[in-house]
């Protein structure tokens, strides 16, 4: 039989318009609720596992330099795996980087990218130990109706404007700004 644990976490986590840190802590009570396997020197333990990190964005609002409007993240993670084989238990430690970069100029929507480089498993008891690297990609969208818009403006930087001002064509550049509810704004450059 093989039963699925109790777990209780605790965290703290502090917000900044620039920059957020947190941590916490789990426990899992697998010990208590699956017996082992004596013949393939099996057994269950309870787990811990502790996370920290942080995010900084330089400049949220900065309109010229994109690069000011990423968030930059990194972050150490710690855990216990709940099987011990061959009486000998192990864990996974790794350390985490990442990048949001944003869709538009305003919004939520942005890409994720991730790294993270870690070990797990103990080289004890005729076991093995693997270090390994994880790239991950990720899109966050909020607002439906604004995802064909988030992705014109982060696959093509600029895009021209079929409207006239006077005899000048204007194109349109990063400077969105949101006005109002739903009411937007784009910020036009004469060329």
């Amino acid at each position: 039989n093989f039963s699925m644990p109790s777990i209780g976490a605790v965290g703290a986590y502090l917000h900044r318009p620039k920059y957020s840190v947190g941590a916490d802590y789990e426990f899992a009570d697998w010990g208590l609720r699956n017996v082992g396997d004596v013949t393939d020197h099996l057994s269950f333990r309870n787990t811990s596992a502790v996370r920290v990190g942080g995010q900084y964005t330089p400049n949220p609002g900065d309109v010229r330099n994109a690069l000011k409007r990423f968030t930059y993240r990194a972050g150490l993670r710690w855990s216990q795996n709940y099987l011990v084989l061959n009486n000998e238990p192990f864990s996974d430690v790794a350390l985490t980087f990442g990048v949001g970069m944003p869709l538009r100029m305003t919004g939520l929507s942005n890409v994720n990218l991730g790294l993270e480089l870690g070990q797990r498993g103990t080289m004890r008891g005729g076991l093995s130990r693997e270090n390994y690297l994880k790239f991950t990609i990720g899109f966050s969208f909020f607002g439906i109706e604004d995802t064909a818009a988030a992705f014109d403006e982060f696959l093509f930087d600029r895009i021209i404007d079929r409207r006239h001002n006077g005899d000048r064509l204007l194109r349109r550049t990063d400077h969105t700004v949101i006005k109002g509810f739903g009411e937007q704004h784009t910020a036009y450059r004469h060329f």
